[in-house]
């Protein structure tokens, strides 16, 4: 198993910030050279909390609920993609009782 590695995590929800700040981490993983990824959401509507490389190419992501509690919802960006790699993202809090993504979508 691959060592779980946080490569993302905003600590101060729903606080605006005057300048963009880079999430670059500049690390790297041993297995086939595929870089990590870098997130971000630090911007208007953004939700990613926290994203936890649990993989080469797989990342666990927890959102941030919105002001009345609900998590239904995604808007993050992600930067540092290689071309013809398949990258997995579990969407570990998605919770919406009647949503398409309890159906597989």
């Amino acid at each position: 198993r691959t060592q779980v590695v946080t490569v993302y995590e905003d600590m101060a929800p729903y606080r605006m910030r005057n300048k963009w700040e880079s999430a670059d981490s500049g690390e790297k993983t041993n297995q086939a050279s595929v870089p990590t990824l870098h997130f971000e959401s630090r911007f208007e509507s953004g939700n990613l909390q926290r994203a936890v490389k649990v993989g080469p190419t797989e990342y666990d992501l927890y959102l941030r609920p919105d002001k009345g509690g609900h998590v239904q919802w995604y808007y993050f960006m992600v930067r540092n993609m290689k071309n013809g790699v398949p990258y997995v993202f579990n969407i570990a809090n998605l919770v919406k009782n009647k949503s398409l993504y309890n159906s597989g979508l």
